[in-house]
């Protein structure tokens, strides 16, 4: 295989192809990221087996001398790309080895012959719904962020993705913290989906997507969801498991409440949380009828109080968080206001931005 095109364009392509490959994979094939010709334009695969890409090379330097395919070292070549700074490259594939080559420096990388990798699917074409992008795109972001870490918490390691007639909604939660929004969507075949996507999957179908109105193919087959744009294609497993009834927790018929600027008060949450240590990593909010206070100790820094001012409905109270949960909520929202409100100091507060986004966390004991 013999083929030229631009630094940029396969190097943005590398970038997120090479972001679903493992950087130590159980075989080298797993490491590595398939190139391959087809319908004369330059495609792109990789893989982690949870977590597939197919992405089409898009540039208009592209210039395909002799058809072919190759496996090679994803992160080698990109970091070839990198370096070097010709506006185009050549490549040659021969001897299971891929030769770049530009102004001054020659490079002769071992690959793998395109065989040994793994079969990516291909899209499915049954029970297909079509989204714009930035629907979806947002509504990742607001709740990828609040899904479990720790690998052991399997459906917890996903978002909940819902589609029920004209409704998408997406749900993810640690435990700690639930994070729940929701869209209108065009769905004239009533197709539903009910799956447990994996935080990466999700992520890496975020990085696929362009403009903000480029449409989103989304399609549900046996234990996997498959993503297609114009020029790339996702397919990820899902996680197996039991997802908690998320309606169950989102607070109703809170007994305090106010609603409370933003901005304001993501500055006045984060200057409280100077003051907190790893230990002790905890703000108490204490709701006064016109003021707000914020304050956190910790014997070995010191303390901190931040004033806002409020108009509280209902009685005053005390409860306190975790100030990183409380902040990476507030910075997922978009608004200018939020409604803040809790029943008591050991149930769990919501904050809600518009109809459209919830954000649920746990209080820390005050005893």
């Amino acid at each position: 295989m013999r083929f030229s095109c631009s630094r940029e364009g396969l190097l943005g392509a590398l970038q997120i192809v090479g972001s679903v490959v493992s950087s130590r994979g159980m075989k080298p094939v797993y490491e590595s990221v398939l190139v391959l010709s087809r319908n004369g334009g330059l495609e792109l695969q990789g893989t982690d087996l949870e977590v597939a890409i197919r992405y089409t090379l898009e540039d208009p330097e592209l210039g395909i001398e002799e058809a072919g395919a190759f496996a090679v070292p994803a992160q080698r070549l990109t970091s070839i790309l990198r370096e070097v700074r010709d506006e185009k490259i050549h490549f040659a594939w021969e001897d299971h080895h891929l030769q770049v080559s530009c102004q001054g420096s020659r490079f002769r990388i071992l690959g793998l012959p395109a065989e040994e990798f793994p079969e990516i699917p291909a899209f499915p074409e049954r029970t297909v719904v079509t989204l714009p992008s930035g629907i979806f795109s947002r509504m990742v972001k607001r709740t990828a962020f609040a899904t479990a870490r720790e690998k052991m918490r399997y459906a917890l390691n996903g978002v909940l993705l819902l589609l029920r007639e004209q409704k998408l909604e997406m749900v993810g939660t640690d435990g700690r913290r639930l994070s729940y929004t929701c869209g209108a969507v065009d769905n004239p075949n009533q197709v539903e989906i009910r799956a447990i996507v994996p935080t990466k999957g999700m992520n890496q179908i975020v990085k696929i997507l362009g403009e903000e109105e480029e449409s989103l193919d989304l399609a549900l087959s046996e234990r996997q969801l498959a993503a297609r744009t114009r020029q790339a294609m996702v397919i990820s497993r899902l996680v197996e498991g039991t997802f908690p009834d998320f309606e169950e927790v989102i607070p109703v018929n809170c007994e305090h409440g106010a609603t409370l600027p933003r901005e304001e008060f993501v500055a006045a949450v984060r200057k409280a949380s100077l003051l907190t240590t790893r230990e002790s990593q905890t703000v108490r909010f204490s709701f006064g009828r016109e003021m707000l206070a914020l304050t956190a100790r910790a014997a070995e820094v010191g303390e901190a109080h931040v004033e806002m001012a409020i108009a509280l409905e209902g009685d005053e109270a005390e409860i306190a968080f975790n100030p990183v949960y409380v902040l990476e909520g507030l910075n997922a929202m978009e608004g200018d206001e939020v409604r803040f409100e809790f029943r008591n100091p050991k149930s769990p507060a919501k904050i809600t931005d518009g109809d459209d986004f919830t954000y649920v966390v746990m209080p820390i004991s005050l005893e």
